[in-house]
């Protein structure tokens, strides 16, 4: 099981956490953390728990690349992260949990898919434990 890792900016602090592309690419088994799907302007609501259990619904929005000004359509076979996303949690909901946890630029945040809920796992400044039970890793 993989979990990811990402060094908080300081516009992800102060507005909206900039969430890197690999989080929305399918992982080596086809498993996804986050919709790969989206299109530019899209929102989708992601239910996320911390490390003890606090639930949270954080909302992931597509930017569309500023840096093509001429409008084109996007090819749907391209959607597998081929396309330049800049995916975004939103700020409202997101800068709400980086006052609770009293995150400031330079920090880590870790971020898995709990495998039995499907929901997002975050884990803040310290990274997870690997233990194995009954044959399989889990992260804590």
């Amino acid at each position: 099981m993989k979990y990811y890792e990402k060094i908080l900016s300081e516009t992800d602090v102060t507005s909206k956490l900039m969430v890197p592309t690999a989080w929305v690419r399918p992982e080596d088994d086809g498993d996804l953390l986050l919709p790969g799907d989206m299109m530019p302007g899209e929102q989708r609501e992601i239910q996320v728990v911390d490390e003890v259990g606090n639930k949270y619904k954080f909302r992931l929005k597509v930017r569309s690349d500023q840096s093509h000004h001429h409008h084109h359509q996007l090819d749907p076979d391209k959607l597998g992260g081929n396309y330049n996303m800049k995916p975004e949690f939103m700020a409202k909901e997101w800068k709400a949990f980086v006052l609770e946890k009293a995150l400031k630029a330079g920090d880590r945040i870790y971020v898995w898919k709990d495998k039995d809920s499907d929901r997002i796992v975050i884990k803040v400044k310290v990274p997870p434990l690997r233990f194995p039970l009954f044959g399989i890793i889990i992260l804590v």
